[in-house]
Formats: structure tokens, C-alpha cells, sequence
């Protein structure tokens, strides 16, 4: 029998005392509440999720970021800020599309440089983009 975790305990991730961002609203993601926050342009959820980590489902914060006025991807000096403003510099980047989001991952209940959450990396094939940009796919069988 599965229990079903009650994810409003794990708390988003706030981006630094100090920093640029600004907190935009609330967003209840099905499974999964967010907080949006902008920083110029750039724009980010943070939010807590359930993933399988090693065999187990396990508490885990998610920080997307992408740059939504002009529906592109953060590049990687955008993500650095992210990942450095939200406290998620030993993140593990895992996509699962080509869309404009970004997303980082890393379990809430590990000590931090724990990473490698997503065992999809071993079974699905990885795609580059033109800009560099990675995602992961299911191989066809």
C-alpha cells in the first residue's frame, strides 16, 4: 500500500534575502504547489514534488525557470543565478521536452551535492538542441 505524501510540507524554495526576485503569486500545479516568482525577465517556479530517487519516492524541490515575455529558454548565465538565488547550485538539471522550461531537481531530505535523481537518463535517449539545450526521450521499443 502507497501513502500519499501531503507535499505542503515541503516548502518551495524563496529565493535570497537580498535578491532581485519578486514574488508574483501562488500556483497550485496539480501535485505539485508552486510559488512564481520574476526577476527582470526571467521567471521561475518553485515548487516540491514527489519523485523516485534509488528506488523510493522521496520529498523533492523543483525549480523551473524560463523567460516567458520573450518564450525562450534561461540560458546557462540565467540558470546560474537561478540555481544560486534559490539555494540549488548541486541541482540536477532533467527535462523531459523540447518547451522553454528549464528544471532543476534535488531531494528535500538529503544533504546537499546528493544528485541524480531520475533514473530516466539510463533508459531514454538524450536530445541536444541547436542551443544546447538537453532533454531526455523515451527510446521507442
Amino acid at each position: 500500500m502507497s501513502q500519499k505524501r501531503d507535499l505542503r510540507l515541503i516548502q518551495p524554495k524563496q529565493p535570497r534575502p537580498g535578491s532581485a526576485w519578486k514574488f508574483l503569486r501562488r500556483v497550485d500545479l496539480p501535485g505539485e504547489p508552486s510559488n512564481q516568482y520574476f526577476n527582470g525577465t526571467l521567471g521561475v517556479l518553485s515548487g516540491g514534488t514527489d519523485m523516485e530517487y534509488r528506488g523510493i519516492i522521496v520529498p523533492t524541490f523543483h525549480v523551473s525557470a524560463s523567460v516567458p515575455d520573450q518564450d525562450r529558454r534561461a540560458t546557462d548565465a540565467e540558470m546560474d543565478i537561478v540555481r544560486r538565488d534559490f539555494d540549488m547550485e548541486d541541482a540536477e538539471e532533467d527535462n523531459h521536452s523540447p518547451g522553454v522550461a528549464r528544471h532543476l531537481f534535488r531531494p528535500a531530505h538529503l544533504p546537499k551535492g546528493t544528485v541524480g535523481i531520475c533514473g530516466c537518463k539510463e533508459d531514454e535517449e538524450e536530445v541536444v538542441e541547436p542551443d544546447g539545450y538537453k532533454w531526455q526521450r523515451k527510446v521507442d521499443e
